[in-house]
């Protein structure tokens, strides 16, 4: 999850424990910044000073990245992405077969 502060310019991805749904790591980074680019050091960081086996992650698909999931799978986690809407065309014609007649 992540939450965008007052001023729209920097973004908190969060790390929640879900048995007792505490959270567990929040890290600020500019908006610039894709939450995805720092997931994996989270994770490790998270892992590391809580020694919680990771058995299952979930994700939205703003982290549906070949790197996240290969990284992800080798550590034998157990990935779910939330699935990835590519626009619609809800016009009469999509604009891809439109044709100009001269």
């Amino acid at each position: 999850m992540r939450s965008a502060s007052k001023t729209g310019k920097e973004l908190t991805p969060r790390k929640v424990e879900v048995k007792h749904n505490v959270i567990t790591n929040t890290y600020v980074t500019a908006g610039n910044v894709s939450d995805s680019a720092l997931y994996l050091e989270r994770l490790e960081n998270q892992v590391e000073k809580f020694q919680f086996s990771v058995e299952a992650v979930t994700l939205d698909a703003g982290y549906f990245t070949s790197y996240i999931c290969k990284k992800v799978t080798e550590k034998k986690i157990f990935l779910v992405m939330g699935y990835r809407r590519f626009g619609s065309s809800k016009r009469d014609m999509p604009k891809r077969l439109f044709r100009y007649v001269q």
